[in-house]
């Protein structure tokens, strides 16, 4: 095979990406061909540089064959095939996806024209390359990168299970290969195990190396806002996201990783039976193959198959596990940071809270104390226990003129005792009077005594003619 820095490499697709089971749901486009107007496709993203892709036109299909000799059919789905091929000038051994235009109709040239367009857009180690777009009145041909070592599905038919090492070398380069689409605006929505394509065939001196293939039922999105979100329900049932009846975006991929991680450690082929579990149930590990996996990968499995996608890790986070870092994360899934400092706020709080009841527990029990101090400073117990009348509040007047407290009887009901100036309770207490009057009060008794006097004299005559009398003879002794 020649190498592809000395030609435009081609690609391999797998055949069964076009199989019945799968339900195709396409990118809006009115164009009926690779070859209509780019007006029609999805505006590609600013930062991303598309590749440059030979897009040809033929009068019939007889003439692809003086280019390209045709071997044995290495896959086929519902719209045509995919042949091993030589090209007859360089001898480099490529893969021909044939599609035929008739069978395909108007929806299936529409799922060609956006596969092409991200094939332009995408350039990875670990995505399969598309070299040339060959097309006829009938037919379409991408002629694309050869795999000779067939798919991940294949491969554990055979092996039943991978190790622990060899899925670790497979999932590093799948999550690779999903954060990189993924930074192109690129979701795939179809990751399945027939859909990793391996370049050679696997032994000891060759590691496994995957392609990601087959983007028929991939979309872009301009940017992660909410109005970008997808509603199409489309993929392979066994390895869609719960999220997939509603909206979904970037992580329905992360999900599907997460199931072909699963089978790769365990086997294949399973049944929906399994999705609808992990579904419900989340990975339980009841396989025997489990005992054999570490702790660490089991964590990155549960995170991957999280239902609610907000908790679900990125494609880039997986990267950052400890099942490949060998490190523990400092910094994991933003919503699990959230969580722990939400706890740490309410943490703060319930101590807070603890220490202002403490507080005013204590505060109570001291302005209790406060009272009694007061109480018994401004008043004293006789043998009897009863308190003694405190002078100079109110009440009746003690011998010396002073008025003593008059206090009320005991309420059954319990009251909180707070700390009043001079110890007083507001409450209970009975009106105070004041020892020495003011002036005014003065003046009032003043006019009131005279008012008092007039009143009685002219009340009683006869008292005032006695004191004329009086008066008269008090003059006479004089004289």
């Amino acid at each position: 095979m020649a190498s592809p820095a000395s030609k435009p490499s081609s690609h391999a697709l797998n055949g069964k990406a076009m199989s019945p089971h799968t339900s195709a749901s396409l990118a809006p486009s009115t164009a009926t061909s690779p070859s209509a107007s780019s007006s029609n496709r999805p505006v590609p993203r600013k930062s991303s540089a598309e590749r440059s892709i030979n897009h040809t036109r033929m009068a019939t299909d007889e003439e692809i064959q003086k280019e390209y000799t045709y071997d044995v059919i290495i896959g086929e789905g519902s719209f045509g095939k995919v042949y091993r091929a030589r090209h007859n000038t360089t001898g480099e051994t490529v893969a021909i996806k044939e599609i035929v235009k008739e069978k395909a109709g108007s929806s299936g040239i529409r799922q060609l024209d956006q596969e092409v367009s991200i094939f332009k857009k995408v350039d990875h180690k670990n995505i399969i390359k598309l070299n040339e777009v060959i097309e006829s009145p009938k037919k379409t041909y991408l002629i694309m990168e050869l795999c000779e070592g067939g798919d991940l599905a294949q491969l554990l038919q055979k092996r039943s299970h991978l190790t622990e090492a060899d899925t670790k070398v497979v999932m590093k380069s799948l999550a690779e290969a999903i954060k990189y689409i993924h930074q192109q605006g690129i979701l795939h929505r179809d990751l399945k195990l027939e859909n990793i394509l391996l370049s050679e065939v696997p032994d000891k001196n060759n590691p496994i190396q995957i392609k990601v293939s087959d983007f028929g039922l991939s979309t872009q999105l301009n940017n992660n806002s909410f109005e970008n979100m997808k509603e199409e329900y489309c993929g392979t049932p066994v390895y869609m996201a719960p999220e997939m009846n509603s909206t979904y975006s970037y992580l329905v991929d992360v999900w599907a990783m997460g199931i072909i991680m699963y089978y790769l450690l365990t086997e294949y082929p399973k049944d929906n039976l399994l999705n609808e579990s992990i579904k419900t149930e989340g990975p339980q590990f009841r396989e025997p193959q489990w005992a054999a996996v570490s702790d660490q990968a089991k964590d990155l499995l549960r995170e991957i198959l999280t239902q609610d996608p907000a908790h679900r890790p990125s494609s880039g986070e997986v990267l950052n596990h400890e099942w490949f870092t060998g490190k523990k994360r400092e910094h994991p899934n933003v919503l699990k940071l959230m969580k722990e400092f939400r706890q740490e706020q309410e943490e703060e709080r319930s101590a807070k809270t603890d220490d202002n009841m403490n507080s005013a527990i204590n505060g109570v029990a001291e302005l209790q104390a406060g009272d009694s101090s007061v109480e018994s400073s401004s008043g004293t117990t006789n043998g009897t226990g009863k308190k003694e009348v405190r002078k100079g509040s109110g009440g009746k007047k003690s011998s010396s003129g002073e008025r003593n407290t008059v206090t009320p009887p005991s309420s059954s009901k319990p009251s909180v005792s707070r700390l009043k100036p001079s110890g007083v309770s507001v409450a209970n207490s009975p009106r105070i009077t004041s020892k020495t009057p003011d002036k005014s009060s003065a003046i009032r008794q003043t006019n009131v005594n005279s008012k008092s006097s007039v009143s009685n004299s002219n009340s009683n005559p006869s008292a005032t003619k006695t004191n004329k009398t009086t008066t008269q003879q008090q003059k006479v002794k004089k004289k």
